[in-house]
């Protein structure tokens, strides 16, 4: 399947670690667009990009093969992110 840009941009900064938050991806591809693209609720996937945590498997899968990227790296990256705003829900406390 040939990338367009936005995928492409998203892509390489996934990979080179410059993407620190999947809802940082807003800047790089529209969210109307990626929300039409995987046929999901523009809402709701905006509240799944702001806590990763609520993404499913299926949003994973779909969304890495949009970017063209393993599925496991985005599961990965999205873990990470939940991983830093649980540790900075802990120091809050």
């Amino acid at each position: 399947m040939k990338l367009n840009i936005y995928y492409q941009a998203l892509k390489g900064v996934m990979e080179d670690g410059s993407l620190t938050h999947l809802n940082d991806s807003q800047y790089i591809i529209p969210i109307t667009v990626l929300a039409r693209d995987m046929k999901a609720n523009y809402s709701t996937f905006k509240k799944k990009l702001e806590d990763p945590g609520k993404l499913t498997v299926r949003d994973i899968r779909g969304m890495a093969a949009l970017i063209g990227i393993e599925p496991e790296a985005l599961f990965r990256h999205a873990f990470q992110q939940q991983k830093l705003a649980a540790r900075s829900t802990k120091k809050k406390a």
